[in-house]
């Protein structure tokens, strides 16, 4: 046995499918970008003058025509 075959190595670095990661959008990007409350957080309606949410924006007594107070 002059000449042995070179031994296979277990090397998971070199394949790239070892681990399948999908990386898809969803259908639509709809409701992804609604404004936030700038008190809470909470999703706020986008025309209000407060940018507040309609819990935040009653507590803070605003004369918001957008909900109705």
């Amino acid at each position: 046995m002059a000449a042995s075959s070179p031994a296979l190595s277990n090397n998971s670095t070199d394949s790239p499918t070892a681990t399948l990661h999908r990386d898809t959008p969803p259908k639509t990007l709809r409701g992804l970008n609604k404004p936030k409350c700038i008190q809470c957080g909470n999703v706020a309606r986008s025309r209000c003058p407060y940018q507040s949410c309609k819990s935040c924006c009653s507590k803070a007594q605003n004369p918001c025509h957008i909900h109705g107070m």
